[in-house]
């Protein structure tokens, strides 16, 4: 339940439970939905007021807080905002690639690198080419006896980088 609370903002809860801290509740709840909340500057007084929610973070472009619809001796009150919203969901989804290493296959890995490895220390005895060789080895075959999944980065790059 979302009820405005004059004292508090927006709050959620049953009955006389709600609180301060239940804002937080709400932004959380907000999250766990997949959904995004684009304003983070006051926009009623000292308070977040008035909410942009999108289901993703590229929806919506440079929220501008314009001037105040209205004061009073103690407060500024609404303001006006604006943005821009993308209505085509053609937005480049943003991935990165996990190692799943409960999957891998460990003894052929290590015998790959047994081969490869014995094979380098029959070449050259410059340190830094051996080093860069075997990392390379090292890379190739983590890439062919490990598998990876690719998992979305869209709610970590929102949490860093709010709008």
């Amino acid at each position: 339940m979302i009820q405005w609370n004059s004292e508090f903002g927006i709050v959620t809860g049953k009955g006389n439970s709600m609180g301060r801290n239940n804002c937080i509740d709400f932004l959380e709840t907000l999250e766990s939905n997949f959904l995004k909340q684009h304003v983070f500057e006051p926009t009623f007084g000292n308070n977040v007021l008035d909410l942009v929610i999108t289901e993703e973070t590229e929806r919506i472009y440079a929220i501008g807080i314009g001037p105040h619809l209205s004061s009073s001796n103690k407060n500024k009150l609404h303001a006006v905002l604006s943005w821009e919203y993308f209505l085509v969901s053609n937005i480049a989804k943003k991935f990165e690639s996990r190692l799943l290493y409960e999957k891998g296959n460990y003894c052929e890995l290590s015998h790959y690198l047994e081969e490869n490895v014995l094979k380098l220390a029959n070449g050259t005895n410059d340190i830094e080419k051996l080093y860069k060789t075997l990392i390379e080895v090292y890379k190739n075959g983590v890439s062919e006896f490990i598998p990876s999944k690719k998992i979305s980065i869209d709610s970590k790059v929102a949490k860093k980088n709010p709008k």
